[in-house]
Parts: C-alpha cells; sequence; structure tokens
C-alpha cells in the first residue's frame, strides 16, 4: 500500500458569509488568516507526515497564490471555484502525485496543530481506516484524511459536497484533536483575534 499523504489545502473560496473582503487574506494575529493554515501543512510537510503540499486557489487566485507560493510546494488554481467545494477537491486530487490519501485542510481553520495532523496521518499509516477525522469533546472536525480508494467517490461529487457525503455513508475513524478541529471563521475576526 502506498503510505505518501498529500496535504491539500482549500483556499478557493470566495468568503460570502465574511463581508466584503477576502478573509483569507484578513489579518489574524499579525498574517494574513490563510497563512496560519499553509504554514501548519508546511511544517507537517518538513516532519515527514505530508509527501507533498499543495494549494487550490480560486477567489482572487493571484492574491492568495503569491502568498502560499514561499509555502506550499505547489498553488493550483481552480477556475471552476464558484461552484462549489467538489470542484476544489477534484482539482487538489488532480494535482497529487499518486499518493496513497489526501489530507483536506481549509484555509479558514487557522488553530488546527501540527499534532492533529500528525494524529490523522498515523491512524491511517497504522491501518485503522481509509476514512479519517479529528474529534474534539465528541464533535468532528477538520481537516480530514482519505484514502485512494475513496477518490473515485470524491471526483464525483458537485456543488458544495465534501468528504462529509462520504462519511455519511461511511462513519470515519476518529482520532481526538485539539479544540481547533472545530473553530473556522466566517466572521471577519480583526487582526486582535
Amino acid at each position: 500500500m502506498n503510505q505518501s499523504v498529500a496535504g491539500i489545502l482549500l483556499a478557493a473560496g470566495s468568503s460570502r458569509r465574511f463581508g466584503r473582503d477576502n478573509k483569507l487574506l484578513s489579518p489574524r494575529h499579525g498574517r494574513p488568516l490563510v497563512m496560519h493554515a499553509a504554514r501548519t501543512l508546511a511544517a507537517a510537510r518538513r516532519q515527514h507526515y505530508l509527501a507533498e503540499t499543495l494549494a487550490v486557489t480560486g477567489y482572487e487566485s493571484e492574491k492568495v497564490g503569491a502568498l502560499l507560493t514561499p509555502t506550499l510546494e505547489r498553488v493550483v488554481v481552480n477556475p471552476d471555484y464558484r461552484s462549489g467545494v467538489a470542484s476544489s477537491v477534484r482539482c487538489g486530487l488532480a494535482a497529487t502525485a499518486g499518493a496513497g490519501a489526501a489530507l483536506f485542510m481549509l484555509a479558514d481553520m487557522p488553530e488546527v496543530t501540527g499534532a492533529d495532523i500528525a494524529a490523522l496521518v498515523c491512524a491511517w499509516q497504522s491501518g485503522a481506516g481509509t476514512l479519517i477525522a479529528p474529534e474534539h469533546e465528541g464533535q468532528r472536525g477538520n481537516p480530514v484524511l482519505v484514502g485512494a480508494e475513496h477518490f473515485a467517490a470524491l471526483n464525483a461529487l458537485s456543488g458544495d459536497e465534501g468528504a462529509r457525503v462520504l462519511f455519511a455513508e461511511h462513519p470515519p475513524f476518529t482520532v481526538p484533536a485539539s479544540a481547533g478541529v472545530l473553530f473556522d471563521l466566517d466572521t471577519p475576526p480583526g487582526d486582535a483575534a
């Protein structure tokens, strides 16, 4: 079995619930919001939990991509990002180099830790399951890890459907995680948040 895991940062959304500004470019603790998730993925790559890292951009792709290029190995643009997250998932899978699994991380989740990513990857590599999700105090969160045997099902999704659809049919194995796996930003945080 191919034990490599691709880390895919989903950073294509248009921030409709956030207001006029692109939330991924909004400051949080002195740096753009998108950089928190990107740096966590990059650190997991350096620690050999991830075989590769890439980001899928869409809305304001030039601005977001310019921030991510120095941190992640590749940035790909989803020209169909307006159709929903499923198109970004497909775009990310198409850009991976034959990974055995993909870890999908949402770009608006700045509190996910490297330990959260490590727990997901280690559970998959130890054979715990082919769908793995983090859990904090009984609630499932993100990022999620999906084995290659489910890539065809992911590629068949449309609109705003993501791995949650797979999880409804095949409950994932869950690993304990930090509260960061439940925390995302859909409203303007301000730099002090």
